[in-house]
């Protein structure tokens, strides 16, 4: 068995896969804001709630950037930062630990589900901030792990402000009053997409991938924004640039605990 952790600015999610690659016996918990008082939660879950003695590999997605010794250095949406989470992991239960940012894991396991494995997928979870990941034919280099999409600045009411400031699920809530899921209005569907396709077309004629997936909270509703957030993406891309296929979610809520699942998996094989 492989346990996944996907912890979230407010929740965080656990799951074991099997060899077949599915997951089972879920179990969440609020995520505390104190990293001390997480690791405490962290351990009673996996000590209450599974068997480590049938555990082979942990791998734990966190909402921030993480090093390459899975120390968490910094978190947009939580107060965390030189949480040394991986080294605790590996002492606590002697096990191979994988620590990494939780759009790089979503964007593995987006990326790997499509036929065939796009050369260039840019994945972009859209739920408390933004977030990035971009995989290269199935994996992700660690010289793009640290994207950070969500934060590109960007011209908006003539200020110089970031993406996820006006265009994350909490900046829809601040705009609308309501959650994602409370909106049925067209037109303010179609304000969401606009302020996504502002950040969209600042980054496809860099980047120039072909394909975009849509996840996180929002991700989660595409088929409410989809087509305009197309539309807008066609209608003002320049012509000679590449038009990447934009598609939704595929693994939705356990997008990041299937590419946890992919993380440990390679580390078993590495």
């Amino acid at each position: 068995m492989i346990l996944t952790v996907d912890t979230g600015a407010t929740k965080t999610l656990l799951a074991v896969f099997d060899d077949s690659g599915r997951p089972q016996n879920e179990y969440q918990f609020a995520t505390p804001q104190d990293q001390n008082q997480y690791w405490q939660a962290l351990q009673a879950a996996i000590n209450d709630r599974f068997q480590p003695d049938g555990i082979r590999a942990i791998a734990v997605a966190v909402p921030g950037i993480v090093n390459q010794a899975g120390t968490v250095a910094w978190c947009g949406n939580l107060p965390w930062s030189d949480f040394e989470l991986a080294e605790l992991l590996r002492r606590q239960f002697g096990l191979p630990v994988v620590v990494a940012n939780d759009a790089n894991a979503a964007g593995l396991a987006e990326a790997n589900a499509i036929e065939p494995v796009p050369a260039l997928c840019l994945y972009l979870t859209v739920s408390t901030g933004i977030g990035s990941g971009i995989i290269l034919s199935g994996r992700l280099p660690a010289e793009l792990s640290g994207s950070e999409a969500g934060h590109m600045l960007l011209s908006k009411d003539d200020q110089l402000v970031s993406w996820e400031s006006f265009a994350s699920g909490r900046a829809i809530h601040e705009q609308f009053g309501r959650f994602a899921y409370e909106i049925e209005s067209t037109e303010d569907w179609l304000k969401i997409s606009e302020n996504l396709s502002v950040g969209l077309l600042a980054i496809l004629p860099v980047l120039q991938p072909d394909t975009v997936v849509l996840g996180g909270s929002i991700g989660e509703h595409f088929n409410k924004f989809g087509d305009a957030l197309n539309g807008l993406i066609n209608q003002k891309l320049p012509p000679h640039i590449k038009r990447p296929q934009i598609l939704p979610t595929r693994y939705g809520k356990e997008a990041v605990l299937y590419g946890c699942y992919l993380y440990a998996r390679n580390i078993q094989t590495d």
